[in-house]
């Protein structure tokens, strides 16, 4: 029961009560059609391309809003600058395109309290007691501290010891189902590419920061909103005959 309770608080401040309702309506009806696995591809597809936004769609060339990427966990190397928190209503923020300087001035994640604690932990052994007032309020939780200590332990650990897992792969075992409630297989570590190309971190804090620390080689990523300047970009590789440079939301245009 606590588990739920919290996952719904989290969702909660991903979007207040509307979030709450209707994703939980998502979450049951999509429940029950995933037990026709063919149904629920094809259905599940759909709504959920009908509900995030269409802006990449206006475009000559344009990425799938849904895709998955692998990636170097160091390729990502700030946060978004979009407004906090960023991943407000995410699943409705898949292919969308911005205008602005949201994409600049952020500070490297490395320098962030969340990794140098993290960091600490793990690297150095430093108590997690340690960081009781950085943990509080980063994580803004009412839980005990050692709850959310014990969250860091265990997700550190598995991924160590059994490497790190997509959603999809986590949802096909039954005994570690991912927690999220819309868009399952999409709940990756998710990021923004700014005008000039970066990835710039959105969501999925825990598990970017551990896979920075453990030095794995790669992990999936999903993209939410996209610089209109990058866009651009990929409309002229698209046209034209110049190389694809190495990106991975390029990939798609070789």
């Amino acid at each position: 029961m606590s588990e739920l309770l919290n996952q719904v608080r989290s969702e909660y401040s991903k979007g207040g009560l509307k979030h709450i309702i209707v994703g939980g309506i998502e979450k049951a009806i999509m429940g029950m059609i995933r037990k026709f696995p063919s149904i629920h591809h094809r259905i599940a597809s759909k709504y959920f391309r009908w509900r995030c936004s269409n802006d990449v769609g206006k475009y000559q060339c344009p990425p799938d809003p849904f895709k998955i990427e692998y990636v170097c966990p160091d390729d990502i190397h700030k946060r978004t600058g979009r407004p906090s928190p960023a991943y407000l209503n995410r699943r409705l923020l898949f292919g969308k395109v911005m205008d602005g300087t949201w994409d600049h001035g952020e500070r490297p994640i490395k320098d962030s309290d969340i990794y140098k604690a993290v960091q600490e932990h793990f690297v150095k052994g430093t108590p997690w007691v340690e960081f009781r007032s950085i943990l509080k309020r980063l994580e803004n939780d009412e839980n005990d501290i050692s709850d959310i200590c014990l969250k860091y332990d265990k997700l550190y650990y598995q991924i160590q010891q059994n490497g790190y897992k997509s959603q999809q792969e986590l949802l096909e075992n039954p005994q570690g189902l991912n927690n999220g409630l819309f868009l399952h297989t999409l709940d990756e570590v998710t990021v923004d590419i700014g005008r000039n190309g970066e990835l710039l971190h959105v969501d999925g804090i825990h598990r970017l920061t551990i896979a920075k620390i453990l030095g794995l080689e790669k992990i999936p990523i999903v993209f939410l909103v996209r610089h209109k300047d990058w866009m651009e970009f990929r409309e002229e590789l698209c046209k034209s005959d110049d190389s694809i440079p190495d990106h991975p939301d390029l990939r798609d245009l070789k």
